[in-house]
């Protein structure tokens, strides 16, 4: 072959290539190290990005610095040499100890750890030149060439450097290769792929610098395939759980759409359920909990709710009637006060009460926001429900990396229950306290009205507790009688006052008059539903209080004034609309001071809640 053919060809070879050829025979050698192939040398070494050639080696010399993989002395080979770039060689670990000399061998002071030998041959032999010719620029050209030296030497280290983080890197990359193709061949790449952030221990396994052998895999194969096993293990339960979350979806739309089509009708029910109150029935359960496999359209189960429905009314009823105390009176009792005469309204109401949680000794006392609840009301009282933040700790698995969720703590489908209904559990009466002792004192204690049952008439009684006898009487309607007791005489027995007609008249006009006022403070009492139909997750069917309804329809209804009483309707979990007590005075004590006689007057004065007319004592 042509040689012009020949350094052609070179021109397109690597650094290593070119050592290669130039090594085979002495044609090639004489031809690659003449000044025609000094343009294929210059391009192999460009391909390297490394340093201009130095003006004191050939470009073969440096070319063999750079790529040579043994040593330059006794030509051992080893890739972990490394190149003394201040010696300009590649030595071993004998070739190194022999070609160097240690600072105190050269009877000097100071200096580096080791100096190279021909080196010091070198400037022995300058010092001695310069001392016998009495020239000192030949040292001085000695000292220029050293600086430049030098300047080359940082510039070859830095090159190293970066060369050395590629082949680690390149390195890393294979091992890391090599790894994920003997998971691939064990079944386990999904896991692999979803670890995220690896474990310290698996870190440790692929940042190893050096390529992966079937020896070192087959000492750390059974921890990597046991913990993949693990995470399957976990992702499996995961994707249990979700599918069931899923199905609670289901369920809930379902209701929704059941609520809906009852609200287009005008025949719903007062006592239809939330999600959460079904979600606990066995039928439920058994249905959400079949493999993921199965599909469970919302047909499925809006077919099964006409049949839960009375299921839950039954348990909850149950619930309910077992929180109650006393036994309810099954004999007419009369009850005279200082009005007319009538039938007792305690009677009467157990003779028209079919469900005895409409009965109006049915009451409860909610601890959690201190108001009386009714027992149907109860059912689905919102206090009485638990509310956790611990499901933010286990979301779905596209929203948190599975590396971060060592496992789903507690029952699988518990936790899927708070999940889909975003930390609700289920219902409980803990917060609930029977009010139906103090319900029936205060039936009994209260003159009749003119009305058919006690819902209708709301027969007024005065707080003995909290009244001036002949002087000044806080007068209340009996449920608020009930409310006030649990609020104000917790933990004291209450006395109960009739009032009279003249009184009752009296505080009827005053509440009347003060409508507008009271009808706020009801407003802000009540629990409301949004009319969104559900648009925001979580809250569908949600009875929320004012405050929480405000931010509910900033978010349902952007743009629009956030106002209850235009865009919602009052939950039937509200309590009933009942005007606070009045304080009724005779006028003797209003003219001398109402604040003297009654000491907490001063809040009703101020909001108007003051009637004035003669109280004989006795």
């Amino acid at each position: 072959m042509p040689a012009e053919l020949l350094l052609l060809v070179a021109e397109h070879l690597d650094p290593a290539d070119i050592l290669s050829l130039y090594r085979t025979n002495q044609y090639l050698h004489q031809l690659l190290a003449s000044k025609l192939a000094k343009r294929a040398w210059r391009y192999a070494l460009q391909s390297l990005n490394s340093p201009e050639p130095p003006s004191w080696l050939s470009l073969p010399q440096y070319a063999a610095l750079l790529c040579d993989k043994h040593c330059q002395k006794c030509l051992r080979p080893g890739p972990s040499l490394k190149t003394i770039w201040q010696f300009g060689a590649r030595y071993c670990g004998d070739c190194f100890n022999q070609r160097t000399l240690a600072y105190d061998q050269l009877q000097v002071d100071g200096g580096g750890d080791r100096y190279h030998i021909p080196h010091v041959v070198q400037l022995s032999s300058i010092i001695m030149e310069t001392e016998e010719s009495g020239h000192p620029a030949i040292y001085d050209g000695w000292r220029t060439n050293l600086e430049a030296t030098t300047a080359h030497v940082q510039q070859c280290i830095a090159w190293d450097e970066v060369q050395e983080r590629r082949r680690l890197e390149l390195t890393l990359v294979e091992r890391k290769a090599k790894l994920i193709a003997r998971i691939r061949a064990a079944g386990f790449l999904r896991e692999w792929n979803e670890i995220g952030l690896h474990p310290n221990w698996l870190g440790a396994i692929l940042h190893m610098p050096r390529p992966l052998s079937d020896y070192e895999w087959g000492k750390v194969r059974s921890d990597v395939l046991t913990f993949l096993l693990e995470r399957r293990k976990m992702r499996e339960r995961m994707e249990q759980r979700d599918a069931i979350s899923f199905r609670l979806h289901t369920l809930q739309n379902a209701l929704c759409d059941m609520y809906w089509h009852q609200l287009e009708c005008e025949t719903r029910d007062r006592t239809v359920p939330l999600p959460w109150d079904l979600a606990h029935l066995d039928d439920i359960v058994q249905l959400v909990s079949l493999p993921r496999a199965a599909e469970l359209p919302e047909e499925v189960f809006a077919e099964l709710l006409p049949k839960l429905i009375p299921v839950w009314k039954q348990e909850r009823t149950q619930q309910i009637m077992s929180l109650l105390t006393g036994k309810r009176c099954e004999v007419a009792l009369t009850t005279s006060g200082q009005g007319s005469p009538a039938s007792s309204i305690l009677t009467r109401s157990m003779h028209v009460a079919a469900d005895p949680l409409n009965e109006p000794t049915a009451i409860f006392f909610c601890t959690k926001c201190r108001e009386t609840v009714t027992g149907t009301r109860a059912m689905s009282h919102v206090c009485c429900y638990d509310y956790s933040e611990s499901y933010l700790q286990t979301l779905p698995i596209e929203d948190i990396d599975l590396d971060q969720i060592a496992d789903i703590p507690g029952d699988l489908y518990e936790n899927a229950f708070r999940v889909a209904y975003y930390g609700r559990y289920r219902w409980s009466g803990e917060t609930l306290r029977s009010c139906e002792d103090i319900a029936r004192t205060v039936l009994l204690s209260c003159g009749s009205g003119s009305a058919t049952n006690s819902r209708s008439s709301r027969p007024y009684v005065a707080c003995g507790s909290c009244s001036v006898p002949g002087k000044a009487l806080l007068v209340m309607r009996w449920e608020v009688a009930v409310l006030h007791a649990c609020q104000e005489h917790a933990d004291e027995q209450s006395t109960w006052i009739p009032v009279s007609v003249q009184v009752e008249a009296k505080v009827k006009s005053v509440e009347f008059s003060r409508c507008s006022l009271t009808e706020d403070e009801w407003h802000r009492r009540c629990n409301w539903i949004c009319d969104c139909e559900g648009r925001i997750p979580g809250e569908i069917g949600a009875a929320l209080d004012w405050d929480e309804m405000v931010i509910h329809l900033s978010l349902c209804r952007p743009g629009v004034a956030p106002s209850p009483l235009e865009h919602c309707r009052r939950s039937a979990d509200s309590p009933s609309y009942m005007p606070p007590p009045i304080l009724v005075v005779d006028p003797a004590v209003r003219v001398a001071g109402v604040e003297e006689i009654y000491p907490a007057a001063g809040s009703y004065l101020n909001s108007k809640r003051v009637g004035c007319v003669t109280l004989r004592s006795g």
